[in-house]
Protein backbone atom coordinates (compact mmCIF):
# COMPACT_ATOMS: atom_id res chain seq x y z
CA UNK A 1 0.00 0.00 0.00
CA UNK A 2 1.10 3.74 -1.21
CA UNK A 3 1.29 6.33 0.96
CA UNK A 4 -2.00 7.74 -0.92
CA UNK A 5 -3.77 4.93 -0.29
CA UNK A 6 -3.32 5.43 3.59
CA UNK A 7 -4.61 9.10 3.44
CA UNK A 8 -8.10 7.54 2.75
CA UNK A 9 -8.09 4.80 5.01
CA UNK A 10 -10.96 5.31 7.61
CA UNK A 11 -9.79 7.10 10.90
CA UNK A 12 -9.43 4.45 13.72
CA UNK A 13 -10.79 5.56 17.02
CA UNK A 14 -8.40 4.68 20.05
CA UNK A 15 -10.58 2.32 22.90
CA UNK A 16 -10.64 4.92 25.39
CA UNK A 17 -12.84 7.53 23.06
CA UNK A 18 -14.24 4.02 22.07
CA UNK A 19 -15.67 3.51 25.58
CA UNK A 20 -16.41 7.03 26.25
CA UNK A 21 -18.32 7.20 23.25
CA UNK A 22 -19.79 3.67 24.40
CA UNK A 23 -20.95 5.18 28.05
CA UNK A 24 -22.13 8.15 26.31
CA UNK A 25 -24.63 6.05 23.90
CA UNK A 26 -25.44 3.81 26.81
CA UNK A 27 -26.57 6.95 29.16
CA UNK A 28 -28.59 8.39 25.71
CA UNK A 29 -30.80 4.81 25.49
CA UNK A 30 -31.35 4.61 29.34
CA UNK A 31 -31.99 8.02 29.92
CA UNK A 32 -34.41 8.06 26.70
CA UNK A 33 -36.26 4.59 27.13
CA UNK A 34 -38.41 5.15 30.29
CA UNK A 35 -39.15 8.61 28.74
CA UNK A 36 -40.23 7.06 25.12
CA UNK A 37 -42.75 4.88 27.03
CA UNK A 38 -43.78 7.92 29.34
CA UNK A 39 -44.37 9.94 26.42
CA UNK A 40 -46.26 7.56 24.67
CA UNK A 41 -48.65 7.33 27.46
CA UNK A 42 -52.55 7.82 26.06
CA UNK A 43 -51.67 6.41 22.64
CA UNK A 44 -54.22 3.65 23.28
CA UNK A 45 -56.65 6.11 23.70
CA UNK A 46 -56.68 6.58 19.93
CA UNK A 47 -59.59 5.39 18.21
CA UNK A 48 -59.96 5.04 14.31
CA UNK A 49 -62.37 2.93 12.98
CA UNK A 50 -59.66 1.20 10.76
CA UNK A 51 -56.60 -0.53 11.70
CA UNK A 52 -54.83 1.32 9.05
CA UNK A 53 -56.22 5.07 10.01
CA UNK A 54 -55.60 3.88 13.68
CA UNK A 55 -51.91 3.48 12.84
CA UNK A 56 -51.67 6.90 11.35
CA UNK A 57 -53.75 8.50 14.20
CA UNK A 58 -51.23 6.91 16.62
CA UNK A 59 -48.36 8.16 14.55
CA UNK A 60 -49.88 11.35 14.43
CA UNK A 61 -50.47 11.05 18.09
CA UNK A 62 -46.60 10.47 19.13
CA UNK A 63 -45.64 12.97 16.53
CA UNK A 64 -47.34 16.02 18.23
CA UNK A 65 -46.31 15.15 21.79
CA UNK A 66 -42.64 16.27 22.73
CA UNK A 67 -42.98 14.17 25.76
CA UNK A 68 -42.47 11.54 23.14
CA UNK A 69 -40.94 13.31 20.51
CA UNK A 70 -37.43 14.94 22.43
CA UNK A 71 -36.58 11.86 24.40
CA UNK A 72 -37.27 9.84 20.59
CA UNK A 73 -34.89 12.39 19.05
CA UNK A 74 -32.12 11.90 21.53
CA UNK A 75 -31.93 8.05 21.38
CA UNK A 76 -31.66 8.24 17.77
CA UNK A 77 -28.72 10.33 18.28
CA UNK A 78 -27.13 7.78 20.57
CA UNK A 79 -28.08 4.90 18.00
CA UNK A 80 -26.11 7.18 15.06
CA UNK A 81 -23.16 7.57 17.31
CA UNK A 82 -23.41 3.61 18.27
CA UNK A 83 -23.57 2.56 14.81
CA UNK A 84 -20.59 4.94 13.97
CA UNK A 85 -18.57 3.77 17.01
CA UNK A 86 -18.97 0.04 15.98
CA UNK A 87 -17.59 1.06 12.59
CA UNK A 88 -14.36 2.46 14.13
CA UNK A 89 -14.07 0.10 17.54
CA UNK A 90 -13.14 -3.66 18.98
CA UNK A 91 -17.03 -5.13 18.90
CA UNK A 92 -15.97 -7.41 21.90
CA UNK A 93 -15.46 -4.27 23.84
CA UNK A 94 -17.96 -1.71 23.10
CA UNK A 95 -21.41 -4.25 22.31
CA UNK A 96 -21.08 -5.57 25.85
CA UNK A 97 -20.27 -2.05 27.69
CA UNK A 98 -22.63 -0.20 25.90
CA UNK A 99 -25.51 -2.72 25.97
CA UNK A 100 -25.04 -3.75 29.88
CA UNK A 101 -24.86 0.35 30.87
CA UNK A 102 -27.75 0.44 28.84
CA UNK A 103 -29.74 -1.43 31.06
CA UNK A 104 -28.32 -0.18 34.19
CA UNK A 105 -28.96 3.36 33.16
CA UNK A 106 -32.76 2.59 32.16
CA UNK A 107 -33.24 1.04 35.54
CA UNK A 108 -31.84 4.21 37.46
CA UNK A 109 -34.01 6.43 35.33
CA UNK A 110 -37.13 4.32 35.64
CA UNK A 111 -36.67 4.62 39.26
CA UNK A 112 -35.75 8.30 39.35
CA UNK A 113 -38.91 9.22 37.47
CA UNK A 114 -41.46 6.90 39.19
CA UNK A 115 -39.19 7.52 42.52
CA UNK A 116 -40.17 4.02 43.49
CA UNK A 117 -37.21 1.58 45.63
CA UNK A 118 -35.73 -0.92 43.58
CA UNK A 119 -35.57 -4.34 44.76
CA UNK A 120 -32.14 -5.23 46.34
CA UNK A 121 -31.67 -7.69 42.92
CA UNK A 122 -31.82 -4.59 40.73
CA UNK A 123 -29.15 -3.16 42.61
CA UNK A 124 -27.13 -6.29 42.60
CA UNK A 125 -27.40 -6.46 38.96
CA UNK A 126 -26.36 -2.80 38.04
CA UNK A 127 -23.30 -3.59 40.22
CA UNK A 128 -22.59 -6.94 38.36
CA UNK A 129 -22.72 -4.62 35.41
CA UNK A 130 -20.68 -1.95 35.79
CA UNK A 131 -18.27 -4.65 37.22
CA UNK A 132 -18.40 -6.55 34.15
CA UNK A 133 -17.93 -3.56 32.13
CA UNK A 134 -14.69 -2.32 34.37
CA UNK A 135 -13.37 -6.19 33.74
CA UNK A 136 -13.98 -5.47 30.02
CA UNK A 137 -12.19 -1.80 29.68
CA UNK A 138 -9.33 -3.21 31.61
CA UNK A 139 -9.07 -6.12 29.57
CA UNK A 140 -8.76 -4.28 26.60
CA UNK A 141 -6.56 -1.68 27.89
CA UNK A 142 -3.77 -4.12 29.52
CA UNK A 143 -0.58 -4.18 27.96
CA UNK A 144 1.68 -7.13 28.23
Amino acid sequence: MNDHQEEYLPVKHDQRSAVICSIIVAVLWGLTNPLIKKGADGMDTVVASTIVSKFFKQILFLVKRWQYLLPFLLNQCGSVLYVSNLGNSDLSLIVPVTNGLTFAFTAITGWISKEEKLPKNVYTGMFLIFFGSVLCCLEKFTIV
